[in-house]
């Protein structure tokens, strides 16, 4: 892939996008990161894997088959061990998923979920050991759909590997 960049205009679902964020998460669903991040200011628990065709039942079979939200995935790839880090703004609209993210964490007996919370937060990453998702984005139901957005994927290893190391030195410190 290289790099790709996709404009969102903020007048509904793109496509491109939704394929992209799809391919990601699967790719979690097969092969989880060691560890995968979830940067955003805002965060909501949207749709981001179409899994309404059953094509998951072989990798992942405890999973639904519809839609599934971002919460049920992280919640199922801490279940089977994998390392996730989740860092947002210390904001009303993120607490409701804070709190179900919480309670993932505070049941885990294989993965870890480590969250931290910053006051000043703006960058938006989604960062795995094979991609990683930056621009202006929020993952949230504004941030897909409504607004319009800058949104870079890129496969670049050394430029991924970069990124891991500014997260762990920016937000290490803080995740618990």
């Amino acid at each position: 892939m290289g790099s790709r960049d996709i404009s969102l205009r903020g007048d509904g679902a793109e496509p491109a996008l939704d394929r992209e964020l799809h391919k990601l998460f699967v790719s979690e669903l097969i092969a989880p990161s060691k560890p995968f991040w979830i940067v955003s200011a805002w965060l909501s628990d949207v749709d981001l894997v179409d899994n309404r065709g059953g094509e998951l039942l072989e990798i992942a079979p405890a999973l639904p088959v519809r839609s599934l939200r971002l919460i049920e995935l992280l919640d199922h790839q801490v279940s089977v061990g994998a390392e996730v880090n989740v860092v947002v703004r210390d904001v009303s609209h993120n607490r409701p998923v804070l709190r179900r993210l919480e309670d993932i964490r505070g049941r885990s007996t294989s993965g870890v979920l480590r969250l931290a919370t910053k006051e000043d937060l703006h960058e938006k990453i989604l960062l795995s050991s094979r991609l990683m998702v930056s621009g202006s984005m929020n993952l949230t139901h504004n941030g897909r759909i409504k607004n319009t957005e800058h949104v870079t994927f890129t496969d670049d290893t050394d430029r991924i590997e970069r990124e891991r190391l500014s997260l762990e030195q920016l937000y290490g410190g803080s995740l618990s």
